[in-house]
């Protein structure tokens, strides 16, 4: 049976969004025989050192991630070897550079001149959207990033984004956009988005998320919930050995 790989994961080196450290999440993913994990924290590789030290000690692969803003949606971006980790960086510091301190943004032209040795995993609903990465980035690289986190509306937004991915011929992933490493610790990321935004728990109750599903999973849960698509959770598997 193919093993499951999260490649869409924040650490706490994603400010006042990731809710657990990196060796907590690898250390997670050794219990659930996750044979690798990609860390994406947000506009930068902050945690990418700790996360190469805590996945060694357990057995885990490491992948070196990040997720940026491209054109005002999340795009992440995985590095597929040391020349891809170059680029990634490279790609970084520039949306780094015009944007105020501590933010990261790009342009879909920007992300394309430093194309090389990424994969890049897109949630978007939009065909033209992802025809436009597909384009710029190259079909092989990029991926449909599917999501279910037990919402009444996820089976259906499920469902759609793989039929737009069929019809642009593009491959998918499953992903949980992972949070934390364990569901305790969504009590944690709450706090941390309500500071995020200067606002009480009871006011910030609309950005949080409605449950506690952004955790680490293993391959046995992912595989029931995305019954159907067995071909994304074995891109998964695919996308970590290239």
């Amino acid at each position: 049976m193919t093993p499951y790989v999260e490649l869409h994961c924040h650490s706490n080196f994603s400010f006042l969004d990731g809710g657990s450290h990196p060796y907590e999440l690898a250390m997670r993913a050794a219990e659930l025989d996750v044979p690798a994990l990609a860390i994406t924290d947000q506009g930068g590789v902050y945690g990418a050192v700790r996360h190469l030290q805590a996945c060694r000690k357990v057995g885990v692969k490491p992948i070196i991630g990040s997720a940026l803003e491209v054109d005002g949606e999340e795009l992440i971006l995985l590095a597929r070897n040391l020349r891809g980790y170059s680029n990634l960086c490279r790609l970084l510091s520039i949306a780094h550079a015009d944007q105020p301190k501590g933010e990261a943004r790009s342009t879909l032209a920007k992300v394309a001149e430093h194309r090389g040795d990424l994969f890049y995993l897109s949630a978007t609903d939009s065909e033209k959207r992802l025809r436009d990465l597909q384009e710029a980035l190259g079909t092989e690289s990029v991926f449909s990033e599917l999501h279910h986190h037990m919402r009444p509306e996820d089976q259906w937004v499920l469902e759609g984004r793989a039929s737009t991915a069929r019809r642009c011929g593009a491959r998918m992933v499953v992903t949980n956009q992972v949070h934390y490493h364990v569901p305790a610790r969504s009590r944690m990321h709450d706090v941390l988005v309500a500071i995020r935004h200067r606002a009480t728990l009871e006011d910030a109750r609309p950005r949080l998320f409605p449950n506690s599903e952004h955790h680490l999973k293993g391959g046995a849960e992912m595989r029931l919930l995305f019954q159907g698509h067995a071909e994304a959770l074995f891109s998964t598997s695919s996308a970590s050995k290239a």
